[in-house]
């Protein structure tokens, strides 16, 4: 009957009768065996919709997809749907670099321009705030194991595979993925507002969840029975690669459109002046709210480095080779700007090496008779030393006939 209301184009069916089916459908789930076979169908069902379905509804768009991530969730990670959907946002909204050309066609129908964002992106994010949740959930365990652990160098790679290195793959495994989500989104042109401020966060997040991954395999050198996989190597390797660089590059792309709003929001408002400082005032507000969040994620992407640093002193494996210093720091070089700033000092310094020049040729030009009355005249520090004391000898006789009188 879902199915029936979304694809018909009668006016005579509306998208809430459609949002009522999958509330009962919703709460009739819930009742199922979490593993049984009428699970499985209802999820491949969900996928179906959302391939095939291009629904404008938000509400509906929005009960979709959330019913889709829960029995995705429930079936075990779902990081793999998640980049997917990434993928489609991307394609949706754009690039930040508009020399890029993106293929505008979804794997998922249901993700489009009415729905990208921020309906499906503030999900998704939720989704992936989840998921590292769980991740972090499983790191307070292996650290509980870790530390029960007895001292035992492991050198060995073919050494029977614990429970302990299990959990670490898959670890790897699911972080991996959501590296390479996160490198869909920090590419998206996402709109300012309350996306920008969750993306932030989100991100955050992850490279909290990084940086306590780093300091688990520290505590594990320094409990002597610890190793770098090379499954951690090659997660090092891609959040320098596929992360880091591009989250820099979000970094630049958000201050330039904070900048440009409030230059659009000045110029529409400047024939009415009574609401322009309200709109100007309201537009910095906004701007300064997603600029506090900014630090913040800067700050984060720093420990990250700093502890692998460490780790890499531990291990002696170079695991910085792949990260590049940045620029977006409280400051920023603008290269361009800098390169003009240069070219124009080098213009100026030629241009007075050339005035040198041509004031050294004209004294090289003078006449004899110039040059003598130049050499007996007096420099003007020694004129005005003379000056101040034939001054003092007039003040000092005046004085001396004052006193004989």
């Amino acid at each position: 009957m879902v199915s029936l209301v979304i694809e018909s184009e009668d006016d005579s069916h509306s998208p809430k009768e459609a949002v009522q089916l999958l509330l009962m459908i919703n709460t009739l789930t819930k009742q199922l065996d979490k593993d049984g076979e009428e699970i499985a169908q209802i999820l491949e069902w969900l996928r179906t919709i959302c391939t095939e379905q291009n629904i404008d509804d938000v509400p509906l768009t929005k009960l979709l997809m959330s019913q889709l991530f829960k029995l995705s969730t429930q079936g075990g990670s779902c990081v793999q749907l998640l980049r997917h959907i990434a993928v489609d946002i991307h394609s949706q909204l754009g690039d930040i670099d508009q020399e890029v050309e993106l293929n505008q066609s979804s794997t998922m129908s249901i993700i489009n321009q009415c729905t990208a964002a921020p309906t499906i992106l503030l999900l998704l994010l939720t989704q992936m705030d989840m998921e590292l949740d769980d991740t972090e959930w499983v790191m307070t365990m292996l650290n509980g194991m870790t530390a029960s652990a007895e001292p035992d160098i492991q050198d060995d790679d073919s050494t029977e595979c614990t429970q302990r290195e299990k959990q670490e793959k898959s670890l790897c495994s699911r972080l991996g993925y959501l590296v390479n989500t996160f490198h869909e989104l920090c590419q998206s042109a996402v709109p300012a507002g309350v996306c920008v401020m969750s993306l932030i966060k989100v991100l955050c997040h992850l490279y909290s969840v990084l940086t306590g991954l780093v300091k688990y395999y520290l505590h594990s050198y320094q409990m002597k029975h610890g190793y770098i996989t090379t499954r951690f190597e090659k997660l090092v390797k891609l959040s320098a690669t596929n992360l880091t660089s591009y989250v820099y590059a979000m970094i630049t792309y958000l201050q330039a459109t904070q900048s440009e709003a409030l230059k659009l929001a000045s110029e529409k408002t400047k024939k009415n002046k009574k609401k322009q400082e309200a709109v100007v005032q309201a537009g910095k507000n906004h701007v300064l709210k997603e600029s506090k969040s900014i630090p913040n994620l800067i700050f984060a992407i720093e420990q990250y480095e700093r502890y692998l640093i460490q780790l890499s002193k531990k291990s002696k494996i170079h695991l910085m080779d792949h990260f590049k210093m940045s620029t977006a720091r409280d400051f920023r070089i603008n290269v361009a700007c800098l390169q003009e700033a240069l070219q124009d000092s080098d213009d100026h310094g030629n241009e007075e090496d050339g005035e040198e020049d041509i004031d050294q040729s004209r004294n090289q030009t003078e006449t004899p008779g110039n040059e003598a009355e130049a050499e007996n005249q007096e420099p003007p520090l020694k004129r005005s030393k003379t000056a101040e004391q034939s001054s003092r000898q007039k003040s000092k006789q005046k004085l001396k006939k004052c006193k004989k009188n």
